[in-house]
């Protein structure tokens, strides 16, 4: 149950089988207390009622100052229990109750033919001795339960000044029809919540299907891109959160296999650069060996010069790779921007002489304090004003200039500049122009740039290419 269905569902398939067991329950327990206190309240209208009678009845007789015979107060006592089984029967009451009718002796007098019903509760009522009178005010009623029933009911002594009507009455009321409709709605409440709880979990589990589907299948393009295949999910979800999964899911695809394509040709173009440089190398180095060479020292020129490309190739190699996986040590220091410009300018000019190029720094800020490390600031710095002074035509300059937040320095050449559709292009590894070496050069300097927190990237200029180099100023410099 570790699966998206089985956190959905199992929860929901719990709650919906406990739903409607606590709904029957609590249906029952609450209708039934219901019905008990109504039936309560029935019966003491029932009683009240029977008070009535019997004070009417006697009213009628008892003011007439008449002694009557044995038979008339017998037909009394009759006419009583007839208007109460008739009151009882005709009443608005919400249970049916009946009278029982005992004498002192508790032998039943009413009815004349009882029942099985009648006599189980009058033979409960046998041996009691806690007997309520007729006008005690309320009455207490008690559930009992005898040949497998249940009854409400009641025993009142009853006492009249003729001294003939029985002397106890019983008013009970059987309440296992009222119990078995309850019991039947329960049922059906239990009944409709079961069909409403499994509807939910069908519902549950088409929405837990809706979600996992989709990433179930998006596993199996996850394995496929581990095996290396950079398709496209081609799926989509109507959960949105699934839909952005898949989305995010295709962008990543879509950088890994531009990671791959350009690790695929990283390591041709690394090969053929390598290869380049070795041949010569050993050719040179057997044409030396074998005397075709009329000028050993030429040959031997020729190699140095190769094996110092080849060297700072493995170099920018190296550095790539450890910028790339996140491995170059850096040492964040205080730097004078302006000064360390200065110096590399004067380690270049060796070259800019050669290449009968002029360097120079344009008005700026004398003292500009940047946040960077050093060793990575040189290769950046370095290797755009080596790469400036190949393709200028007789000058090349730098400027510093300082904002709110950042130091910026221009360097430009006046070359040919760089056509537009290679300005995107122009930091890639290898990319070389028409005057390029290792083409590797500005991809050092991007990604040491970046790897310090700055940037670089290529400025608009009036002649030739102008490359900004975004730094992050020093916080204790002043501007």
């Amino acid at each position: 149950m570790n699966s998206i269905r089985g956190r959905i569902l199992l929860p929901l398939a719990i709650f919906m089988v406990v739903l409607p067991v606590c709904t029957y329950v609590s249906f029952g327990v609450v209708t039934r207390r219901y019905m008990r206190e109504m039936a309560y309240e029935d019966l003491t209208s029932s009683l009240s009622a029977t008070r009535v009678i019997v004070e009417n009845v006697y009213g009628e007789y008892g003011d007439s100052g008449v002694d009557l015979t044995e038979d008339q107060k017998r037909e009394r006592a009759k006419e009583i229990l007839l208007r109460t089984r008739q009151a009882l029967r005709q009443g608005q009451n919400q249970v049916a109750a009946s009278i029982i009718v005992l004498n002192r002796g508790y032998n039943m007098l009413f009815p004349s033919e009882p029942d099985q019903e009648a006599a189980a509760i009058a033979a409960y009522f046998n041996d009691r001795k806690d007997v309520q009178r007729l006008d005690e005010d309320p009455p207490v009623f008690e559930e009992i339960h005898t040949q497998g029933k249940n009854y409400i009911a009641c025993l009142l002594r009853i006492t009249d000044p003729d001294k003939v009507l029985s002397n106890y009455l019983i008013v009970y009321s059987s309440i296992d029809s009222a119990d078995s409709l309850l019991s039947l709605a329960a049922q059906f409440t239990l009944g409709i919540t079961a069909l409403l709880s499994l509807a939910a979990l069908v519902v549950a589990w088409l929405a837990a299907t809706s979600i996992a589907a989709p990433i179930r299948r998006l596993c199996g393009h996850l394995a496929s891109i581990g095996e290396g295949r950079f398709a496209s999910a081609c799926q989509s979800s109507r959960v949105k959160e699934v839909r952005s999964l898949i989305q995010a899911t295709d962008r990543m695809t879509s950088r890994l296999a531009r990671y791959d394509k350009a690790q695929k040709t990283f390591f041709q173009n690394a090969s053929h650069e390598l290869r380049t440089p070795l041949m010569s190398i050993q050719g040179y180095a057997e044409g030396i060996r074998y005397g075709v060479f009329s000028d050993p020292n030429e040959a031997a020129d020729i190699i140095a010069a190769e094996s110092r490309r080849l060297t700072g190739l493995v170099d920018g190699l190296l550095t790539l790779s450890r910028l790339d996986n996140d491995q170059q040590s850096m040492d964040i220091e205080r730097i004078d921007l302006a000064a360390f410009l200065h110096n590399t300018m004067e380690r270049l000019k060796g070259m800019a002489i050669k290449e009968r190029i002029q360097l120079e720094v344009l008005p700026g800020p004398q003292v500009c304090h940047i946040a960077a490390d050093e060793q990575l600031l040189t290769k950046s710095v370095q290797n755009v004003l080596s790469n400036a002074i190949r393709y200028a035509a007789s000058r090349v300059t730098a400027r510093i200039r300082q904002e709110p937040g950042a130091v910026r320095l221009y360097i430009a050449d006046d070359g040919p500049g760089i056509p537009p559709q290679d300005v995107e292009r122009v930091f890639d590894r290898f990319f070389t122009g028409a005057r390029g070496q290792c083409g590797i050069g500005l991809s050092v300097a991007r990604s040491s740039m970046e790897y310090m927190g700055g940037g670089i990237r290529v400025a608009e200029g009036e002649q030739g290419a102008v490359f900004e180099l975004t730094f992050q100023p020093d916080e204790n410099s002043s501007h």
